[in-house]
């Protein structure tokens, strides 16, 4: 598969330019893809990775403190082989038409760390998405981050769900012109599942009635 052999290519890259990271992008790249799903009140959230394995853990930091373009395309490589396998059912994607979007941060976020990692790993996959025939729109501008929200992780459970409340709005005219059966939409990390959760009300609240996939590309507790 195409997907392998760019990923060996990316390994040999990275043990010259770095070495320390190698092993990690190495085992990630090598393990087989076996996405498990969180069960929420919203529905199911699809994790690629186990936050819990050390080298998926230094990947998602790396990705989201530094925006590593090696990460972004492990990710991108391994988000577009499940994509693959959502596309083996030929008459599902025949019949609908799908759009995937990252889950946006507020712009005070991006202006200080200076991108957005889910959006990263988005672009690298609509690139080598280009190589296959699949239906699949890539919107980067479909939902707006309204609240400059605390972080996550310094929060409970109970906490994390007040503190993405009406975190996010769907943009009506970009919605409008998609016209899409179904959307992905693609976070970097899940815990609870607050802020995926949440960015699908925020398409729900916009009238959007089709199917909402969630996927992270890591995630604890799963």
């Amino acid at each position: 598969m195409k997907v392998k052999k760019f990923i060996k290519i990316l390994q040999n890259l990275t043990q010259v330019f770095y070495p320390h990271d190698s092993h990690c992008l190495q085992q990630i790249g090598n393990a087989p893809l076996n996405p498990q799903k969180l069960k929420k009140q919203s529905g199911n959230i699809v994790v690629l990775f186990d936050y819990g394995n050390a080298c998926v853990r230094k990947a998602v930091l790396k990705l989201k403190s530094k925006g590593l373009a090696e990460y972004s395309e492990l990710f991108a490589n391994a988000l577009l082989s499940y994509i693959l396998t959502m596309h083996a059912d030929k008459q599902l994607w025949s019949k609908e038409s799908f759009a995937i979007a990252p889950v946006p941060l507020h712009k005070a976020k991006v202006i200080k760390r200076g991108f957005n990692q889910s959006e990263l790993v988005l672009k690298s996959m609509e690139k080598l998405a280009k190589e296959y025939d699949l239906n699949l729109k890539f919107s980067y501008r479909l939902l707006r981050r309204d609240k400059n929200t605390k972080d996550q992780k310094l929060l409970n459970k109970k906490e994390r769900l007040q503190n993405m409340e009406n975190a996010f709005s769907a943009r009506a005219n970009i919605l409008t012109k998609l016209k899409t059966d179904n959307i992905i939409l693609i976070d970097d990390m899940v815990t609870t599942g607050a802020t995926l959760s949440e960015a699908k009300r925020a398409l729900r609240r916009s009238g959007f009635k089709g199917g909402v996939i969630l996927i992270a590309l890591a995630g604890k507790n799963h």
